[in-house]
């Protein structure tokens, strides 16, 4: 039997510079929680503290959430009507078009991202990168609004992993010059909106 030799490797100086950043983030955002309770927000951290069905119900919580899909869908692709704070509703049943389009989305990503997992990872890391970026607004942890404009910020990123993913599939030429022109006229009618939203 042959001994078990250790040998102790110092830790490299990238490893030390990891070490030091991470320590020094998680100090910022203990300061930061820390001020948000202290100060910001009267010891609250964010959440909903009025009772309803929508607090005191995790399932009311992920039906609603499945349910706002819909309303995400239609500040991505038809951003006519903007508020910064939305006026939003309790959904109690998935039987309804909402519900049935959530879930349609939800499901039907989630499949096509298992089986297109071993060909492609460009779909996979669009769709979980857009639902894990709404994980902490999902209603889980009753957060005070049910859905926001800004909370869609970091999940559009998700968004254009897909856009990207779509465009590598296209291989005829004919339609990679459709979905180019279709795309063009999508980025300059977002553009006028966006022109348009900032004059608001």
């Amino acid at each position: 039997l042959l001994p078990n030799w250790t040998i102790d490797v110092p830790p490299s100086p990238e490893r030390k510079i990891k070490i030091a950043l991470f320590i020094a983030l998680g100090i910022l955002t203990g300061i930061y929680f820390w001020l948000r309770i202290k100060y910001l927000n009267m010891g609250q951290l964010g959440l909903n503290t009025v009772e309803s069905p929508y607090v005191e119900s995790i399932w009311v919580r992920i039906i609603t959430f499945v349910s706002v899909i819909w309303d995400y869908a239609k500040l991505i692709f038809a951003p006519i009507t903007l508020y910064f704070d939305r006026m939003s509703y309790n959904y109690e049943t998935l039987l309804s078009f909402r519900g049935v389009f959530g879930l349609v989305v939800i499901l039907g990503g989630l499949i096509i991202s298992y089986f297109s997992f071993k060909k492609t990872k460009r779909f996979f890391l669009g769709f979980l990168w857009f639902l894990i970026a709404l994980g902490p607004v999902s209603g889980l942890i009753p957060v005070n609004a049910i859905y926001r404009e800004i909370w869609l910020y970091v999940p559009l990123i998700g968004i254009g992993v897909l856009i990207g993913a779509l465009w590598e599939r296209i291989k005829t030429r004919k339609a990679k010059i459709v979905f180019l022109i279709l795309f063009t006229i999508a980025t300059l009618t977002l553009a006028a909106r966006t022109i348009y939203r900032n004059f608001e």
